[in-house]
Parts: C-alpha cells; sequence; structure tokens
C-alpha cells in the first residue's frame, strides 16, 4: 500500500479513531484524492435525513472509484454499519466496520500491527483539543435513531481522560472540547454512577489552565448540585443544553421528563455562560397552541441564543411512526420562530451596544480566523460569538481578550454564526 485515503465528509465524531488508524497505516501517505488511494476508508452516518443523503452521495463515489480503480480496497461503515449489512447492498466494498471499533475491524481486514496501546491518540482541531469522553446513551428519546443502535453507554476512565488533558497542555494546547451524546450520564457504566463533576474538577485539578466546551447535556439528568457547579466554574465556558421544546406535551411524547419550568430554571441558572441550544418544530402532534405557547416562553425568557431545528422524521424512530405534520406548517412556524429571534438578537445587541458605548467590555475567547481575516471571539459570560472584520492582528488560539460590542451580526440567517459584530479592546 503506498497511499490511503480517509473521509471525514459524513461522520465528525471518528476523529481519534481516524486519528490512530492513520498510525497504524504509516509509512503509507494519506492522500485528498480518492481516485488514486490503494485503500480507502469511509466513515458514514445514518442519524438523519440530511445524513443519509450524504452518505448516498458517499457511496456513489466509492462505486464510481471502484469501476475506475477495480484494484483498490474500499472500507465503508460506522453508524450505518451499526445498523445495516453494507456487503449486502454494495457488494463492490472490500470490507466494513462499526463506528466503536473501527480501527480493531480495519486492523484485522487489513493485516495491520497494532497501535502501541501507551501512544496517546488525541485530535487536535481548530487549536483545540478533541476528547471523547463517553459514547452511546441510556436514555430513549423518541426522536433519536441513536438510541435503537447499538449505542450502550461507554465512558473513558477519568485517568485516562487527564493523562490525554495532560498531552494537551504539554502540545500547548488550552481548549477542550468534550464529546458524548449524554455527558450527563458519563461514568454509569464504570462506576455505578454520573460522574461528570468528578471527570472536570480532576481535569481542572491537574490542568487548572485549561478551557472546556461540555457537549451533550441532557436537562432531565442535569442535578442540581451539577448545574451549580457548572454555574460557578468559569474554565467550563461552553455549554451545548439540550432544550428540544418548551411545551409539556410535546416533551412528553418526545420521551423527556423535565417540565418546562425545570428547562427554563437551568436556563435561567447558566445564563452566564456561552450557551448553545436548540428548539425542534414540528414534531409530531405539536399543535398550533403547544407552538405559540412555547413562542412565547422563548420570547418572554429571551433565549436569543437557540437554533431552530425542523423535525426529521428520521426511519427507525418510534416518532418516525406517528401522524406527522404537514411540510408547509411546519415551514411557516420555522419562519415565525426564526423571525422572533432574529427581533431578540437585535434586542440583545442593542443591549451590548449601549453597554460598551458607557465603556463596559466583555472577556471573550479567541475562536477562530475565517478566510477574509475576520476572528471569531468566543464570548465567556453569556451566549453568543462576535466577529470582528478584518483584524490583522496575530492571537494565539483560545487566548483570552476583552471585547465591545458595536453592531448586530448581518446578514441575519439561522445558519449564521456569529450573533454580533465587535472590537478588541
Amino acid at each position: 500500500m503506498r497511499k490511503y485515503y480517509i473521509s471525514t465528509s459524513s461522520c465528525g465524531s471518528s476523529l481519534e479513531e481516524i486519528e490512530k488508524l492513520e498510525f497504524m497505516l504509516q509509512p503509507a501517505e494519506r492522500t485528498q484524492n480518492p481516485f488514486e488511494a490503494d485503500v480507502i476508508v469511509a466513515p458514514l452516518c445514518g442519524l438523519s435525513h440530511e445524513m443519509l443523503e450524504t452518505t448516498a452521495k458517499e457511496l456513489r463515489l466509492l462505486e464510481l472509484i471502484h469501476e475506475k480503480r477495480p484494484e483498490a480496497k474500499i472500507f465503508a461503515g460506522g453508524c450505518v454499519a451499526d445498523a445495516v449489512d453494507l456487503t449486502e447492498i454494495y457488494p463492490f466494498l472490500t470490507g466494513t466496520f462499526r463506528r466503536r471499533t473501527m480501527t480493531e475491524d480495519l486492523r484485522a481486514q487489513l493485516l495491520l500491527a497494532e497501535a502501541p496501546s501507551r501512544k496517546k491518540f488525541l485530535p487536535l482541531k481548530a487549536g483545540m483539543a478533541v476528547i471523547r469522553i463517553a459514547d452511546g446513551c441510556m436514555r430513549h428519546c423518541t426522536f433519536c435513531k441513536k438510541a435503537y443502535l447499538d449505542m450502550e453507554l461507554h465512558s473513558k476512565p477519568i485517568g485516562e481522560i487527564v493523562a490525554l488533558a495532560k498531552e494537551a497542555r504539554r502540545k500547548g494546547i488550552s481548549y477542550l472540547n468534550l464529546l458524548a451524546e449524554n455527558s450527563t450520564e458519563y461514568g454509569i457504566d464504570l462506576y455505578g454512577k454520573p460522574r461528570l463533576m468528578d471527570l472536570l474538577k480532576s481535569i481542572l485539578e491537574a490542568e487548572p489552565g485549561m478551557y472546556m466546551t461540555l457537549t451533550g447535556l441532557a436537562i432531565d439528568e442535569l442535578t442540581d448540585e451539577l448545574i451549580a457547579y457548572l454555574a460557578q466554574e468559569k474554565r467550563v465556558c461552553m455549554l451545548q443544553l439540550e432544550l428540544q421544546s418548551l411545551t409539556p406535551t410535546v416533551r412528553e411524547q418526545m420521551g423527556l421528563t423535565s417540565t418546562e419550568r425545570r428547562v427554563l430554571s437551568c436556563v435561567e441558572q447558566l445564563r452566564r455562560k456561552n450557551l448553545i441550544s436548540n428548539i425542534m418544530v414540528g414534531f409530531p402532534g405539536e399543535t398550533n397552541q403547544n407552538f405559540r405557547s412555547g413562542l412565547k416562553l422563548l420570547v418572554q425568557h429571551n433565549l436569543y441564543f437557540v437554533t431552530v431545528d425542523p423535525y426529521d422524521n428520521t426511519p427507525g424512530t418510534p416518532s418516525a411512526t406517528l401522524s406527522q405534520i404537514p411540510k408547509p406548517v411546519v415551514d411557516a412556524r420555522l419562519a415565525e420562530l426564526w423571525s422572533d429571534i432574529v427581533r431578540l438578537r437585535y434586542d440583545e445587541g442593542d443591549r451590548l451596544i449601549t453597554a460598551s458605548r458607557q465603556g463596559e467590555t466583555f472577556p471573550a475567547l479567541m475562536k477562530s480566523r475565517t478566510r477574509e481575516d475576520d476572528i471569531i471571539l468566543q464570548l465567556l459570560e453569556r451566549p453568543g460569538f462576535v466577529r470582528v472584520k478584518r483584524c490583522r492582528r496575530r492571537f494565539m488560539a483560545f487566548m483570552q481578550v476583552n471585547c465591545r460590542i458595536t453592531g448586530i451580526g448581518t446578514p441575519f440567517t439561522p445558519e449564521q454564526f456569529a450573533e454580533f459584530e465587535g472590537e478588541i479592546c
């Protein structure tokens, strides 16, 4: 084998496995052109209609490569292979692999040497270290396909994650992105109870200079103690909080147990964090009254930072068997909800601009630089991101700075990344 190609267009959750595979494939060269590769590896995703479309395109590309270069070995797998036998449907494939055992499956099929057990595989992305702390979820939300695949909970031991954090610091990284489908369940399989707070404390005790993003926080399982800790620990600065719906009957149909009062209480207590969250629109059974009730609460509590997702009736989920809401109704609700979020963002932007003119500054972290030489800042003590246009000053990734808000991000679209515009003090 002289060259290999690994696709990253469908699955973003296999970074650690990909890094391990790259090590095992040495001394072969990784190429960005699949048509010149001797071995092609394609992790695929099938957890939504959108990702299924991407997976279908990827498989068509793989078939075309096989027609042009029949001698190439082509492997596809991931979440899709957890559910179906891909080689029966696509006989041109050399073999498949499961997402959780990607490197082990491919090592056996390609007769590769095993990676050293002591080597730490730490994916680095845009100046931060990406660490998957757990795989799987014990919940059974009716809209989530993950719960109906082979997704039992598998947590990494605290000591192993702390060692990865130390390795990141040794490489000059001061920001961790901790990934999990449901981080609030972290440790139940290993320790008999959730140990997320213990994990965070252990990381920060070992590396006090670290900042962290924490994904997959399920409100149903957030304890008061954990909420209090997250609220006061400034180094855990960004939280992905799963809202889904603010309407009791819809939440019940989704398989969620927290009341809207509990959901909003969690949001308010964590308000001084950079929150990322979502509202799902068009879930089966969502009446006009349900929609308007949720919209009213969203406006009352100024949830300007949420993203809006249309319900995706992915095959194989319990909710896909329910009576679906017509697409024109869902589209109309999406437009109305998004227009209210835009208004909330303008109102919030006006407040921050006024405060900035009066001399107030806002702490933020350097997140990334765009091709246009704009800098994206991640606010530390409130939800939101700030775009600093054409900033030619050079900063280290995730360096802390203070900024002023000078405007509202334009044009306003659901895909826009930065809510505000600003300048570095």
